[in-house]
């Protein structure tokens, strides 16, 4: 069968543009040391058929394995034989992919969707050279030297850093919108036989640099110039070092020259920093280019609604240092809490993983890229043998718990194993959770515009909801009521315009907000009894009216109350009062009925994990 690229009649010399991505691959085919390339890129710019055309233009002898996205720790590692091992009555291994990727290379296509397990199992035995096997009685150490090709789509969710620095190169792919290259594209695709001849001239010059690599000259002048090209940008992976030498090198070599010039350095630089750099870490250039025309956009808004406003938030901040009410009965701080005001959604930024603790419930589906738990089902990743029957027999497992006693049992040439000796796989998938954002949309939060700071933390965490596949939902509570404004759902598209049009003005009914949650969450619970929710309190606690006559606060405390005694509910109040000498602390408060985590608003930009919920 055709590969997919072959399909489209498509060689890798016939790939339309996209200069920098087919350069990092040609490199990295001529000296491996330039230490891989990751390729990131929206889905359809053509990342996966440009690596498949690649696998062409290599030595026919040149292993070429891929990564399935599902795969084990046996078939990555390999393990035993079982077939060949009952037959033989003797231990046989089975190389799994990276000893069949030895000299060769290993393509992962979505890496962002493998098991970060796998991933770390896989680049350890790089570092190392080595596949060492020690499980299951065998004992065996195989060489093991690759280079690792990946793609990924940033739409489907981040790589953590740590993965990135792996690579020695990286490049991002945009869809061409030139209208004359899109033409060619269609030309070439619909007008071409696939002839694999047209890679020779691109197979030659590969040839001959592999050839002319070592005596290619680096002076002290341009390693200096390496250094403090690295060193001016901040970039302390001393992997971003070795790559550039070696890329550069190999760079001069494919051009025919004799010495690594400036010119070779500077073509080769920002394959190699483009994701090591903080600022740059795992965004698009052109997201960047949009985000810094979405940030001036906001900032003339911010200015225009500053001099419309003037008058009112000179009122609000006088009010506020003239007010500090008992807790029982607090007023707004803003002097126009009634009017109705519409902020817009501040500038989002990265966040850290949100980790929660893996639970004991067994269940029998599970979606999505969060936590790990425990599954019913025949998929999912194997991580240990029960003894309970579950119709998922591990057959390795039973098979060492029956070898013991094959003497004894007078075994001559088949595997006598009894009922006792029946072990079962458990196995483990990745979870997504229903996350319920419960919005303070009072008069309070227009005052200094705490709602613009509330709505970028907000929309960041929708954006790391629709990475890891959660279902979010969305409360909003102001004047004398609360109202389900999103009922549960995957879209971020949907998330992010109605948190555009949430309203801002009026008393805070904080105890309406969380009986409308409590409501939404025994409704959830009852159509699915195996779901994990995370309630998310954006407010900043100043609960000024009653559902019924009587105090908020003692209302806030009995509906908490009833929240906190729910299991599948774990709750996080973030705070979006200002610190200072006015600040009452009720957000804190409120974080204690819940025995919810407590964070400040500001706490979600810092670098340091957020918190692990047990």
């Amino acid at each position: 069968m055709k590969n997919l690229y072959q399909a489209y009649n498509l060689s890798f010399s016939d790939f339309v543009g996209h200069e920098n991505a087919k350069l990092s691959l040609i490199l990295n085919a001529i000296e491996p040391l330039c230490g891989g390339v990751i390729i990131v890129g929206n889905k359809g710019c053509g990342k996966s058929i440009l690596v498949r055309a690649f696998k062409e233009i290599i030595p026919e002898n040149t292993p070429f394995v891929e990564l399935p996205l599902n795969i084990t720790e046996d078939s990555l590692i390999g393990g035993i034989d079982i077939e060949k091992t009952l037959k033989t009555g003797e231990k046989v291994f089975n190389k799994g992919v990276i000893g069949r990727a030895d000299k060769g290379i290993i393509y992962l296509e979505d890496i962002n969707l493998i098991s970060e397990d796998i991933l770390s199992i896989l680049f350890e035995t790089q570092s190392r050279g080595k596949n060492i096997v020690q499980r299951e009685g065998i004992e065996l150490i195989e060489q093991s030297r690759f280079i690792v090709i990946a793609t990924m789509n940033p739409e489907e969710g981040e790589l953590s850093y740590h993965f990135l620095d792996k690579f020695g190169l990286c490049v991002y792919m945009e869809s061409i919108k030139d209208k004359a290259l899109r033409k060619e594209i269609i030309k070439k695709a619909i007008s071409l036989s696939y002839d694999s001849k047209r890679d020779d001239e691109v197979k030659e010059r590969i040839e001959k640099a592999k050839k002319f690599k070592n005596r290619i000259a680096v002076s002290e002048d341009i390693k200096s110039y390496m250094e403090e090209l690295l060193l001016k940008d901040g970039i302390i992976s001393h992997r971003a070092d070795i790559a550039l030498f070696y890329a550069s090198s190999s760079y001069a070599a494919y051009l025919g020259d004799t010495e690594v010039k400036k010119d070779h350095v500077d073509k080769i630089y920002p394959l190699v920093v483009v994701h090591r750099k903080k600022k740059t870490e795992k965004q698009m250039p052109e997201d960047a280019e949009q985000q810094k025309k979405d940030e001036e956009k906001t900032q003339k808004d911010h200015e225009e609604r500053d001099k419309k406003s003037k008058m009112n938030e000179s009122r609000e901040k006088n009010r506020s240092m003239q007010t500090r009410a008992r807790k029982d009965n607090i007023d707004d701080v803003s002097g126009d809490a009634d009017i109705e005001r519409i902020f817009p959604v501040g500038s989002p930024f990265k966040i850290k993983r949100l980790i929660f603790a893996k639970d004991r419930i067994l269940r029998s589906a599970s979606s999505g890229r969060r936590t790990k738990t425990s599954t019913k089902e025949r998929s999912g990743r194997y991580v240990r043998y029960i003894l309970k029957n579950n119709n998922d027999i591990a057959v390795d497992a039973t098979i060492r718990a029956a070898a013991p006693y094959q003497k004894r049992r007078g075994r001559m040439d088949q595997l006598i194993i009894r009922d006792d000796d029946i072990r079962f796989k458990q196995r483990e998938k990745r979870m997504g959770h229903l996350f319920l954002f419960l919005v303070d949309g009072s008069g309070s939060m227009a005052a200094q515009k705490r709602i613009v700071e509330a709505k970028a933390g907000i929309q960041s965490l929708l954006m790391d909801c629709y990475q890891r596949r959660d279902r979010v939902s969305m409360i909003l509570f102001r004047k004398d009521r609360a109202e389900v404004v999103l009922p549960p759902t995957s879209s971020l598209e949907i998330a992010s315009q109605m948190l555009k049009e949430l309203p801002t003005g009026g008393a805070t009914p904080l105890s309406a907000g969380l009986l409308e949650a409590y409501k939404l969450i025994r409704q959830s619970i009852l159509r699915d009894n195996e779901l994990r929710i995370v309630l998310f309190i954006i407010t900043d606690g100043r609960a000024n009216r009653a559902i019924k006559d009587g105090s908020p606060w003692e209302e806030v405390k009995n509906i908490a109350y009833g929240i906190s005694s729910i299991p599948q509910v774990e709750s996080i109040v973030v705070d979006t009062e200002p610190d200072g000498f006015l600040s009452i602390g009720l957000s804190k408060e409120l974080s204690k009925l819940l025995c919810a985590r407590y964070l400040r608003i500001e706490e979600l930009k810092q670098e340091i994990a957020l918190f692990s919920i047990t």
